[in-house]
């Protein structure tokens, strides 16, 4: 199973009070994701952080990351010296 890294665009959250128009910004937040790739699909990569080393592994903490919000994404490699 791969390991990766991801770089992904995600939503921002909502603003906590009243503002004029002309002063309200909000900017996409840039998120790295690092986990085994557990299923993917032409429209979304699901991405598990945390999983037993098991016959029957547990997962937790998976997540479906949108492809069209990639901007980087590489497998991470385990060096054997």
């Amino acid at each position: 199973m791969k390991i990766e890294y991801i770089k992904w665009l995600d939503a921002r959250g909502v603003s906590t009070g009243w503002e004029f128009k002309e002063d309200a910004t909000m900017n996409l937040s840039e998120i790295i994701s690092v986990g085994h790739v557990i299923e993917e699909t032409d429209t979304k990569v699901v991405v598990c952080p945390n999983m037993d080393n098991t016959e029957e592994p547990q997962v937790c903490g998976i997540m479906a990351i949108p492809k069209v919000n990639i901007i980087e994404r590489y497998e991470l490699t385990k060096s054997v010296v």
